[in-house]
């Protein structure tokens, strides 16, 4: 979230949520912020760019959201996944205590309520009270009611404003903006906001997208702007992604499910599950993968799933969007929803939240299935150290090894010694020499697994794949900077510090005219000042002129 005062307009871009141990760094929303913004504008969906709108209303935000048509529509599972997940604060929560009783004799979660007008939890004669956080509700044995997540939405989304890309339109007063077409997600985009009267103007980039996503349309620039806040995901060596990853992807999903594996993909389920989808019709089609259908489950991933078939290849979205997305995929003729884990047998491949292994199904396909050498669990994005989706791909022990033989056998132990025609390895108390002619590939074992104080042994095989990143490469962004006009200083933001860093003094080198700066939490920077010094010299960052910037979080 970043708070901005542009030529005396102040409003704000973006309200996004922090997870893991950013949110510990998450600045607070207070009262005076959440009033005095004249407006809001959201670049797009995820929930790390609009997960605190629900908090912002609440906190006495009255504005409009500004966003595009897609990003709009999207918008209203996103903000229930929000309510029911999402970092609230401290709230007093009703339940039923026999709907409790019975939940816990059936092992599963119960109802809490929020709201007294809920049409659930209005019925409830004698509620009982928890006070808690949403976001451990689960461990709690709860989970919040869908209604209440439904008001949360309905009352944080109604100053919605959709503009469709490439019509100006006036947020304030004074202030015109445009939005641009970026391919991170559908309905991403930047927006450039300026002032006819000084000639000033920001671009706020948001999410730069990587071009990637089968669905969306290439990117799309303004053409110029005096500042501009960029997003720094990827450090600058950052390799390049392959072209033919996807297929790589859809070649290795089809060679497991015709050897009987069990495969589970743990992903997000706001356009991560959509592509999967995608690429195993693909799959199929090209007789790489053999006929079936994904299990999925998250009734998030198919609400989601259902807006992607139905509703965003309708008019008026063109600009954002590829032909074939356009024409229609028949996204529901290639998935079954399930929510019954052993469902998921060998030869089966299921796609579970969340897209880090932490919660939801794909945490419990991996307490049930992790010590399974015949279950494979494929990653297919970044995976955060902190998460049990990081221990299993980030965190290899020395020396521990997965062989594979060319009959197939799989040996998991620790290699002992190596030359150059044997590979010598303990298993199971025993030493093997194992000739490297035989050898089909030899991989990096993975220590036990401990999750909820419980230690479990890692059997599974685990994969990862890069190629479905949304977020544009550092000379992706490098190029687009380069074709703005009267660009003078640059934020970058969305970053981590040594990251961020290194953006910097990459981006200095290649265009040494323009200022780069990483910004610190609840920093106020303030570029160019009067009228009459615009676009000469460089930016005046004395505290009392011009554009204060203030950001607030990633």
């Amino acid at each position: 979230m970043h708070e901005v005062t542009l030529d005396g307009e102040r409003f704000l871009l973006e309200a996004g949520a922090s997870f893991g141990s950013d949110s510990e760094l998450a600045a607070e929303i207070t009262p005076e912020l959440a009033a005095g913004a004249q407006f809001l504008i959201l670049s797009h969906a995820h929930a790390d760019h609009c997960g605190r709108l629900i908090e912002l209303v609440r906190k006495g935000f009255r504005g409009p959201v500004y966003c595009t048509p897609p990003t709009a529509r999207l918008l209203y599972p996103s903000m229930e996944q929000s309510a029911k997940h999402g970092d609230q604060g401290q709230e007093t929560f009703y339940f039923s205590a026999n709907s409790k009783k019975t939940a816990q004799r059936k092992g599963t979660n119960y109802c809490v309520h929020l709201y007294p007008d809920c049409n659930r939890g209005s019925r409830i004669k004698a509620p009982q009270k928890l006070t808690a956080n949403r976001a451990e509700l689960d461990r709690l044995g709860a989970y919040y009611c869908g209604h209440c997540a439904a008001l949360d939405a309905e009352r944080a989304l109604q100053g919605l404003t959709p503009v469709p890309a490439g019509e100006e339109f006036s947020p304030s007063e004074k202030l015109r903006a445009v939005f641009y077409p970026t391919p991170h997600l559908p309905g991403a985009g930047m927006v450039l906001i300026k002032n006819p009267a000084t000639g000033h103007s920001l671009l706020f980039g948001g999410d730069s997208g990587s071009g990637l996503s089968p669905f969306l349309a290439p990117e799309s620039l303004p053409p110029g702007a005096d500042w501009a806040i960029i997003e720094g995901t990827y450090g600058p060596e950052r390799n390049q992604v392959p072209t033919d990853s996807r297929s790589d992807f859809r070649r290795t999903l089809g060679e497991l499910l015709k050897a009987g594996k069990r495969v589970v993909i743990p992903a997000f389920t706001l356009d991560r599950s959509q592509q999967l989808i995608y690429e195993y019709m693909k799959g199929k089609q090209e007789g790489v993968i053999p006929p079936g259908e994904i299990l999925l489950y998250s009734s998030s991933a198919e609400e989601f799933t259902r807006i992607y078939e139905e509703e965003l290849p309708g008019t008026g979205n063109a600009a954002f969007f590829s032909p074939e997305f356009l024409t229609g995929i028949p996204f529901s003729s290639h998935y079954r929803s399930s929510r019954e884990i052993a469902e998921t047998g060998y030869g089966k491949v299921a796609i579970a939240t969340s897209g880090m292994g932490d919660a939801g199904f794909s945490r419990e396909f991996i307490k049930r299935y992790i010590g399974d050498p015949e279950t494979v669990f494929v990653f297919v994005g970044y995976q955060d150290p902190e998460t049990l989706g990081g221990s299993l791909v980030l965190a290899p022990e020395e020396n521990l090894v997965v062989v594979t033989l060319k009959s197939g056998e799989v040996i998991r132990g620790r290699k002992l010694a190596e030359n150059t025609g044997s590979l010598l390895v303990e298993s199971d108390g025993k030493k093997r020499a194992l000739p490297k002619a035989a050898l089909a590939g030899v991989e990096p074992g993975i220590p036990n697994l401990t999750i909820d104080g419980r230690s479990y042994p890692v059997k599974a095989r685990i994969l990862q794949f890069n190629c479905f990143s949304g977020h544009a490469r550092p000379e992706e962004i490098l190029e687009n900077l380069k074709k703005l006009a009267g660009l003078k200083t640059v934020l970058i933001v969305h970053s981590e510090g040594s990251t961020a860093e290194r953006l910097r003094d990459y981006y200095s080198r290649e265009i040494p005219g323009v200022e780069f700066i990483v910004p610190v939490l609840g920093e106020e920077l303030v570029f160019n000042p009067a009228p009459e010094a615009k676009r000469t010299g460089p930016p005046d960052l004395s505290p009392d002129r011009g554009l204060p910037v203030g950001p607030l979080g990633r």
